[in-house]
């Protein structure tokens, strides 16, 4: 007799990996293997136990297998694993960055930066494998903000006086998550769509890539910069930042250039809070027009 392969459970939102996935060999392999954002388990015997099931991040893909689909499937376990770690592991250094910020400040600024790279790097794999999603974005975004805002916490303890970080932090989460809110109102399939604002720098810095990791990068190794230069708390920002100026004219240039940098992302988070305010107030008013 002829083995009849097993029905397959598939969801796999990947065309190129779906459709090699036919069964019509005899010889038929079982296997269970997670895959999707966090697609990664551990192997044991033929299954693949669920090692981030605890975490929610769950697509199964419960489906038969031929030995040819074993290429396919490394393939399809390579991009998963690339986009764990740069999604997830960019978690795991913030924790331990966090966790020793003020023993080893050297080592903080590096895990934080690696941190802040594996944020491109998760994208950039996102949009390369085709596994781009509502969830992965969101949880882009909520990273990033808790990210700086600790960061900028911490700053609010060192340097006096400590209420303009704390209001950096504010504008920076009210910024983003009205915008982001008002991106699921108006029905837009990303927040960084801006084509229809009047604005432009807020259209420059969402048009073009290059600008904006110029922006996001001066900010984030701004405020690096000014924890690296502290030598005590309650310093004044303003004459550390003139005494590391005055040390040489290279310094002098790049804190200029990461200041330009960090100035143009405030302006643009401003900009966005209020054209994503007005957004929510211009639904309103609609949807109390309607019948």
């Amino acid at each position: 007799g002829i083995d009849t392969p097993k029905r397959a459970h598939v969801r796999c939102t990947d065309a190129s990996i779906a459709a090699p996935l036919a069964l019509t060999s005899s010889s038929t392999a079982t296997a269970h293997t997670e895959f999707g954002w966090a697609g990664l388990g551990i192997a044991i015997g033929e299954n693949f136990v669920p090692f981030f099931d605890f975490l929610g991040f769950h697509e199964l893909l419960l489906f038969s297998l031929t030995m040819d689909s074993i290429s396919t499937v490394q393939l399809y376990r390579a991009k998963a694993l690339l986009l764990f770690m740069a999604g997830y592991i960019r978690i795991l250094l913030n924790c331990v960055a966090f966790a020793i910020c003020f023993s080893e400040k050297k080592l903080f600024s590096l895990l934080y930066f690696i941190s802040f790279v594996c944020d491109a790097l998760d994208g950039w794999f996102a949009r390369k494998f085709n596994q781009v999603s509502t969830f992965g974005a969101v949880l882009d975004m909520v990273t990033d903000r808790i990210s700086t805002a600790c960061l900028l916490v911490i700053l609010s303890q060192v340097y006096r006086p400590g209420l303009v970080f704390l209001s950096l932090l504010a504008l920076d989460i009210a910024s983003h998550w009205l915008q982001m809110y008002s991106t699921f109102l108006v029905g837009k399939a990303s927040h960084k769509d801006v084509k229809d604002n009047s604005n432009w720098l807020f259209k420059a810095y969402y048009g073009n890539k290059i600008f904006m990791c110029y922006c996001c990068v001066s900010c984030e190794a701004l405020y690096i910069t000014l924890f690296l230069l502290a030598k005590n708390q309650m310093e004044n920002m303003k004459d550390v930042l003139m005494d590391a100026a005055r040390e040489s004219l290279l310094q002098c240039v790049l804190l200029a250039l990461l200041l330009f940098g960090w100035a143009i992302k405030q302006s643009v988070n401003f900009i966005q809070m209020k054209t994503a305010a007005d957004l929510c107030v211009l639904y309103d008013i609609n949807k109390k027009q309607k019948p």
